[in-house]
């Protein structure tokens, strides 16, 4: 596993973390089951994709599997936003999906945070 890929990992169980604890000191139902079960969906998948990609690579039905790894877990976002639904409602659904963007959202700190290394190597010389 690369150096960046443990990196946004590390990150997201952090943003996890902080999500929880955030969820425990309000004592919010929806930051406790939507959002934090989201986050944990979110790591979850990103598992999935490494493990899906690892496969991929070795196999020569490379094609048929990354089809069915990305059916999985689109299934496993479908399931987790319905059980938001049928048990919270409307809010638990945006709720979740607030918690199911925690490892894109670590994707893009990466690029803002190589934007702005990039722009203090520019200004420094």
């Amino acid at each position: 596993m690369g150096k960046e890929l443990k990196i946004l990992i590390r990150n997201s169980v952090i943003t996890s973390a902080l999500i929880l604890i955030y969820g425990i000191v309000t004592w919010d139902k929806l930051v406790l089951l939507a959002v934090f079960g989201g986050s944990l969906v979110s790591l979850l998948t990103l598992y999935m994709t490494i493990r899906d990609a690892e496969v991929s690579v070795h196999s020569s039905n490379a094609n048929k599997l990354t089809i069915l790894g990305y059916t999985k877990r689109y299934f496993i976002y479908g399931i987790f936003l319905f059980l938001m639904a049928k048990f919270i409602g409307f809010s638990g659904i945006v709720m979740g999906g607030m918690g199911l963007l925690n490892v894109k959202f670590n994707i893009l700190l990466f690029g803002v945070n190589g934007f702005i290394n990039k722009l203090k190597h520019r200004l420094k010389n």
